[in-house]
């Protein structure tokens, strides 16, 4: 027990600290808008691995975050931390620049109740901002001169989250999760003039404009899972509902000169609104064979039109995304290794929110990722190291759009073990 918690403070410390500087995921210019690069549709690297599925298949040593009614099903205690990292290529017409980082992921720790009741709580990334686009403007009536016009952002939100799943009837459970989302993002446009005098080139001072946002509040889901044996089978269906929340934002907004003497700073002024996430719910569908293999399909939709920015607009457009998985272990007790790993595989296809010249973006990834055991499981612990990857691509060149082509890893351990055991001496 102390082992673990030991395990969790640090790992949470750690997160933290990575959480308060950044959450960089490579250059995306499509994070620009809104609140940036959500992460909430993906769950654990299990669901990860099998094309973002899994609100109606449980799983006894992983976390259930997808559905937060699955987490009934984790009857162990079970400590998880994750990193992630991406490597991309963006394409604009005939350029394309190559981008990537590593950043750490979720940690989170589940922790069975009762025989009825568990629960989990943790921190993972919300959202991710991470832009840099840079244009060559012609100045008018002034043709020796050119505005160089930059616009960057960086920063996310983070969510701490305090999920239940209860059993409320023999193939029926229920649950619900509160999280608490905060974070910073900063926007900046960028403008310099630069001056062509024979054969010197001569730049003014930058101007530039920052905006530093801070955003918090509650948000809330709740899910239902609904599972029965069917002859030789279970079959399962889940759904989970999205509420729609009110982010409390504070933005402050600087005018900045760079010049060679330093930074002059002023503070313009300073606002408060309200952001609206809008709600949206995942249905699911699962077949296994209790043992070693199952399957499952989601559909996901959102109301991102309902989405109110900071003022007040709604640039957005709703989402519907699918996703279709398996894993399979060959034989879960062999002394072979390789016939213990669990191997999974799957697929996602979707809208995103995001309208670009009157098109909206489509997102689709081939996924595939494994659970490899690590030493001995024992009745009273067992540990995983689990895989998943994505390969696949968002946007289109079409109407001077950027193409991005990624390949996404997500690296995770998992460490189980029964707390609260009551021992006997013969």
């Amino acid at each position: 027990m102390h082992k673990f918690l030991t395990i969790f403070l640090v790992s949470a410390g750690l997160l933290a600290t990575n959480t308060a500087t950044a959450q960089s995921l490579g250059n995306s210019p499509y994070s620009r808008f809104g609140i940036g690069d959500l992460s909430t549709n993906n769950g654990s690297i299990r669901n990860f691995s099998m094309g973002g599925s899994g609100v109606a298949s449980p799983n006894s040593y992983q976390i259930n975050e997808l559905n937060p009614a699955l987490l009934y099903f984790n009857n162990n205690v079970i400590f998880e931390l994750t990193v992630n990292s991406q490597l991309k290529t963006l394409k604009e017409d005939s350029r394309s620049q190559r981008d990537g980082s590593t950043n750490l992921g979720t940690i989170g720790l589940a922790i069975p109740v009762s025989k009825r009741w568990s629960a989990a709580f943790g921190l993972k990334p919300y959202s991710t901002v991470q832009y840099e686009t840079n244009a060559v403007q012609p100045v008018i009536n002034d043709p020796g001169t050119q505005a160089l016009v930059k616009y960057s952002g960086e920063g996310g939100l983070s969510e701490v989250y305090f999920g239940h799943g209860v059993k409320v009837f023999k193939d029926l459970t229920i649950g619900a999760t509160a999280s608490y989302i905060f974070g910073t993002i900063d926007n900046m446009y960028t403008t310099a003039l630069q001056r062509t005098s024979g054969s010197q080139t001569l730049t003014s001072q930058q101007l530039r404009i920052r905006q530093e946002t801070s955003y918090s509040d509650f948000a809330f889901k709740t899910g239902v899972a609904y599972r029965r044996k069917m002859g030789k089978y279970n079959v399962g269906i889940g759904g989970v509902y999205n509420l729609a929340t009110d982010l409390n934002a504070e933005r402050r907004t600087y005018i900045e000169r760079l010049n060679t003497s330093g930074l002059d700073q002023t503070h313009a002024d300073s606002a408060n609104k309200k952001v609206t996430v809008p709600g949206g719910f995942q249905l699911g569908l699962s077949l296994d064979n209790a043992l070693n293999w199952s399957v499952s399909a989601d559909i996901a939709l959102q109301n991102w039109s309902e989405f109110k920015n900071f003022e007040g607009n709604s640039p957005f457009e709703n989402t519907t995304r699918f996703g279709l998985g398996g894993e399979f272990v060959p034989e879960p007790a062999s002394p072979k290794y390789l016939r213990r790993v669990t191997y999974r595989a799957g697929f996602s296809y979707g809208q995103t929110q995001y309208v670009i010249n009157n098109e909206q973006l489509n997102e689709a990834a081939v996924t595939w990722g494994f659970t490899l055991p690590l030493g001995r499981s024992l009745i009273t612990e067992s540990s995983f190291l689990n895989l998943g990857f994505a390969l696949g691509k968002r946007g289109t060149t079409d109407n001077s759009l950027v193409q991005e082509n990624f390949i996404r890893a997500q690296v995770g351990l998992s460490l189980n073990n029964k707390w609260f055991i009551q021992r006997k001496l013969d």
